[in-house]
């Protein structure tokens, strides 16, 4: 086939010019300038773009995108937002309750979760929910997810969305994940992608059930493509700005109700 062809010269093409990787302390040097970094940011924004790749029965690649922003106030509120082709839902968290707002479904859930961001994370993954992509919002990004690390590489350099990053790659018992880190004083997270070794099931938030010839599939990757600097934004405004201040009674999420709006208010430019 004339397109098999050209796809391997292209591969060989470009394996010649494969960068080598670099020694390991540099990876896990990188991993912690942008995890100090990220820690001294006390109230941010940003928005993303992340993949879920599945592979089908007939072993047919298929990937579901999907779009979103978070709003963190350290070091216990955050506001996020998911949009794609199977899900329309928003998270809230004030550091005493958690709403998960289900636009597609009209409905909405609340639960008391009072602490800080990272007691939610640990709370909600110990419930059994996946939640690829929060570490990056923990106090100490680097702990996180340096946990369990076997192998890490310094690939060189990329350019995500125009922005010269660090290539950095990572091997876990069950994944391998990447990192790509923009290069400079402000070492921002830009694209981080995590491939499951041996995970099974659909995604969660993604009903793939609904599709013909996807109703059992392995999951083999996340792409999530995070802020560039003109995405990922420093907030120097008051948390009132960000956050409403929840009534006394009990209708403090009643704006959450189908047919609402939300309770949470962009943040400030």
């Amino acid at each position: 086939m004339i397109i098999g062809r050209r796809c391997a010269v292209g591969i060989l093409a470009l394996a010649a010019f494969a960068p080598v990787a670099h020694a390991e302390d540099d990876a896990r040097a990188i991993l912690r300038s942008t995890s100090d970094y990220l820690a001294k940011q006390q109230t941010f924004s940003a928005t993303f773009n992340t993949d879920i790749e599945v592979v089908t029965t007939d072993l047919q690649k298929i990937q579901f995108a999907s779009s979103g922003q978070v709003a963190v106030s350290r070091p216990n509120k955050v506001h996020a937002a998911r949009t794609g082709g199977f899900a329309d839902v928003e998270m809230i968290f004030d550091g005493k309750q958690l709403t998960i707002h289900s636009k597609d479904a009209k409905s909405f859930a609340r639960m008391d979760v009072p602490g800080t961001i990272d007691e939610l994370v640990v709370k909600l993954e110990s419930d059994g929910h996946a939640l690829p992509g929060a570490d990056l919002l923990l106090s100490n990004v680097y702990d996180a997810l340096n946990a369990g690390v076997v192998d890490a590489k310094h690939i060189g350099t990329g350019v995500i969305g125009g922005v010269e990053c660090e290539h950095l790659a990572f091997r876990n018992a069950d994944t391998d994940w990447q990192l790509w880190v923009r290069t400079g004083a402000e070492p921002i997270p830009c694209k981080y992608v995590i491939t499951s070794k041996a995970v099974t099931g659909a995604p969660p938030n993604i009903r793939l059930s609904s599709i013909p010839g996807v109703q059992r599939q392995r999951m083999i990757s996340r792409s999530y493509r995070l802020p560039t600097a003109s995405r990922w934004t420093r907030r120097k405004c008051p948390i009132s700005t960000i956050f409403r201040k929840e009534p006394a009674n009990d209708q403090a999420h009643e704006t959450c109700r189908p047919g609402r709006r939300s309770s949470y208010h962009p943040p400030c430019r």
